[in-house]
């Protein structure tokens, strides 16, 4: 009796995780834009929530290559992922800081002052920002200068942002490498700070309007 007990509770649980990732898949299929709390799930998370739907993905790419483009205009190197729903521009670190330090340059905060702009309203973008390094020095320095340029580059947007809950940072350090350090010009590529746009709530729900 207490074998069969163990197997029913063992297909219980299996039957109630099954349930889960089943309602988790609807959600997903259906565009489920509820706002996760960014500031407790991981970067590759944040990069896949809000979900477009695939009605409103058409209109929500649109929209976000557009903002791409102005940003272009202004001289910043930039790309988008997600199939075109996650605007990334990259910045190369020696643009916002002296070699090894970690306070904002003067020229590095004219750089971010752009970016302040979106989160002027409640709701329509999430801003991830990823601080990143080459390898030359140890983990733990490479840490802590990440963290530290991160706080420098997060402080100042927050300061100049009316929305500043909307922006999330994580100190990569050099665990996500452009190209290998292997040479001069590789680690100066690897050293950058990448701002994801993100739509959020209010841009998919006009998308589905339109």
């Amino acid at each position: 009796m207490r074998t069969r007990s163990v197997i029913f509770n063992i297909l219980c649980i299996i039957a109630l995780f099954s349930t889960a990732i089943d309602a988790t898949a609807q959600k997903k299929k259906k565009g489920d834009t509820t706002p996760t709390d960014i500031h407790a799930v991981s970067k590759a998370e944040n990069l896949a929530y809000p979900v477009v739907s695939e009605k409103q993905h058409k209109n929500v790419a649109d929209y976000m290559r557009r903002e791409a483009q102005a940003i272009v205009k202004q001289g910043y190197k930039v790309e988008t992922e997600r199939n075109g729903e996650v605007v990334v521009v990259t910045i190369p670190a020696s643009k916002l800081f002296l070699p090894n330090t970690t306070e904002l340059e003067i020229s590095g905060q004219k750089l971010l002052e752009p970016f302040t702009a979106y989160l002027k309203s409640a709701g329509r973008f999430k801003i991830i920002m990823a601080m990143h390094s080459d390898d030359t020095g140890s983990e733990a320095y490479l840490e802590k200068l990440t963290e530290e340029r991160l706080k420098s580059v997060m402080d100042f947007i927050e300061k100049n942002s009316a929305h500043p809950e909307q922006i999330v940072g994580y100190a990569m350090a050099s665990d996500e490498p452009l190209h290998p350090n292997s040479n001069i010009a590789n680690r100066a590529k690897n050293r950058r700070l990448e701002i994801y746009i993100v739509p959020d709530e209010e841009i998919i729900k006009q998308a589905g309007k339109r």
